[in-house]
């Protein structure tokens, strides 16, 4: 006689479709995170006068550039 079992089937399935979903959901939540700390970071630098820029060595040019390494790592 031969059977077949579906429920094994269906769970390995349904665990692999809940996996994938979870771990696509991690990282849309880390990725908003990151663009959260970027965007943050560009206002605050942004707030400050370009004499309080200065006495941190940074340039008003390069306030994207830190902002980005700082929430996304160096390139």
């Amino acid at each position: 006689m031969t059977y077949v079992n579906l429920t094994q089937t269906q769970n390995g399935f349904l665990a692999n479709l809940m996996e994938t979903l979870s771990s696509t959901f991690a990282k849309i939540g880390q990725d908003m995170i990151k663009k959260r700390m970027y965007r943050i970071t560009v206002q605050e630098l942004s707030a400050l006068s370009g004499k309080d820029l200065a006495d941190l060595g940074i340039n008003r040019a390069e306030i994207h550039s830190i902002a980005y390494k700082g929430a996304y790592g160096a390139e």
